[in-house]
């Protein structure tokens, strides 16, 4: 199993939930550089990795960058799909984008 991704509350309440069971996300982040991609190379693929509101915007923008190494409409579809709930983060004070590992 690949990465999940969660929207939480700041009590930790899931709120939504993608399972990346094909593990696309990994394939899709490969191994981004530190000085061009921050956030998404501070994504651990093993542990959770939490996004808040101050970050968030950073976040998708460098999301953004994985568009054009999607191959298949099932990949297209989770990018946006993570795109969005980032984007949730920002219509609510104490909103969370977490990646957790497997």
């Amino acid at each position: 199993m690949g990465l999940c991704v969660a929207l939480r509350s700041e009590s930790g309440k899931q709120t939504d939930l993608i399972a990346d069971e094909r593990n696309l996300i990994a394939r899709l982040l490969g191994d981004p550089d530190w000085k061009e991609f921050p956030m998404l190379a501070s994504i651990d693929r093993y542990g959770d990795t939490t996004f808040n509101s101050v970050q968030i915007e950073r976040f998708l923008l460098e999301w953004e960058s994985l568009f054009h190494k999607a191959t298949t409409s099932e990949e297209t579809t989770l990018l946006q799909a993570v795109k969005a709930m980032g984007e949730r983060t920002l219509l609510k004070v104490h909103q969370y984008l977490v990646f957790i590992g497997d």
